[in-house]
């Protein structure tokens, strides 16, 4: 489980790295979500690494860091089905329409907690 959770770590430096350097890269995951059910894929997702999150915790360095990320990771999957696709729709329209050094900064931003999360297990 512990793999899972630096794999996951990982994967969101990765992103954020490929954010923060092309802010364009951030419209393409956003497009890539967006299409067919694919949100609900992006919920069910969540709400794994969420359990997965909290299932290593105790194992951890920072077990309450991994915690809490895990338990939002649940909520945010769990509000993707709530709210449903519609809504989730105009979010990303909004984040589209950020302009770059916003997504850049949320690039940033994601490189940072993956950095955490790789630290925490």
């Amino acid at each position: 489980m512990i793999i899972l959770a630096k794999i996951i770590g990982c994967a969101i430096v990765a992103m954020g790295t490929a954010i923060a350097i092309n802010p364009n890269t951030f419209k393409v995951v956003i497009n890539f979500w967006r299409r067919g059910k694919n949100v609900y894929l992006a919920g069910a997702l969540r709400i794994i690494f969420g359990v997965i999150f909290l299932l290593v915790a105790p194992l951890g360095r920072l077990p309450a860091v991994i915690s809490v990320l895990g338990v939002l990771m649940i909520i945010g999957g769990i509000v993707i089905f709530v709210i449903g696709p519609e809504r989730i729709q105009a979010i990303f329209d909004w984040w589209g329409k950020k302009p770059p050094s916003v997504m850049r900064l949320m690039g940033i931003v994601a490189f940072s907690i993956g950095i955490l999360i790789l630290y925490s297990v």
